[in-house]
């Protein structure tokens, strides 16, 4: 009886149904290509125009003509060691920018998430995020 009950219950398939079981992976994540590659990266460390939070800053240009809105979120191992929790950090950030941008004008951006981060709610970290897209001027109030 208790084996058969222990059978029968839904297993999580991975990782992230256990963490974020309410979202599929696709909800969370930006497609590929709406990440920056790696050929961007340069190019936006040295022209984008910086602006910084208490726990993000943002590197960004503004795109221009057809290219299309690219952001991507860099956590360093002096942030977080454990490389689950790195990815974990990102995912979250990934999902409350996807709530904050629904109509905001395109730009290429990359976010350097500082330490302490993990202390923020899911709720905080929205607002500084919103917050730090007002203050860039990539989001309308």
């Amino acid at each position: 009886m208790y084996l058969s009950a222990v059978l029968e219950r839904a297993v999580p398939s991975s990782l992230f149904d256990l963490f974020y079981p309410q979202y599929t992976f696709q909800q969370v994540m930006f497609k590929k290509s709406k990440r920056v590659n790696k050929q961007l990266f340069p190019h936006i460390l040295k022209k984008g125009k910086v602006y910084y939070s208490k726990h993000f800053t943002l590197r960004v240009i503004r795109a221009k003509g057809n290219m299309k809105e690219k952001v991507s979120f860099v956590v360093s191992k002096k942030v977080e060691r454990c490389s689950v929790r790195r990815n974990q950090l990102k995912r979250r950030c990934y999902h409350a920018l996807k709530e904050n941008v629904t109509s905001s004008p395109s730009f290429i951006g990359v976010f350097f998430i500082k330490k302490g981060i993990h202390l923020l709610s899911f709720r905080e970290m929205k607002e500084e995020l919103k917050n730090l897209l007002l203050s860039a001027q990539l989001l309308k109030r």
